[in-house]
């Protein structure tokens, strides 16, 4: 039997740059999902709220040392996460 290589079947991955009002509202939204999925947040400029986002809905956060461009952010979204399907 193949052993499967993927923790997760499938994850959302929510990049940000800086502090958004919609934050909370999508991951909500990707909470409410019939069919869960894995979410994680990633970011180059972390700030107060995504730390307390992080804990109050149980997600990973995935911190990077500096910011290139948002290629280099979707590319990063999609190496952080296990799964075999990826949304960003």
């Amino acid at each position: 039997m193949k052993k499967n290589k993927y923790k997760f079947f499938h994850t959302f991955v929510v990049p940000t740059v800086e502090k958004s009002p919609y934050l909370e509202r999508c991951i909500k939204s990707l909470k409410k999902q019939k069919i869960k999925s894995n979410i994680i947040i990633t970011t180059s400029k972390p700030f107060k709220e995504i730390h307390e986002l992080k804990r109050k809905y149980n997600i990973k956060l995935k911190v990077y040392k500096k910011h290139n461009n948002i290629a280099d952010d979707w590319n990063r979204a999609i190496k952080s996460s296990k799964s075999k399907y990826v949304t960003i």
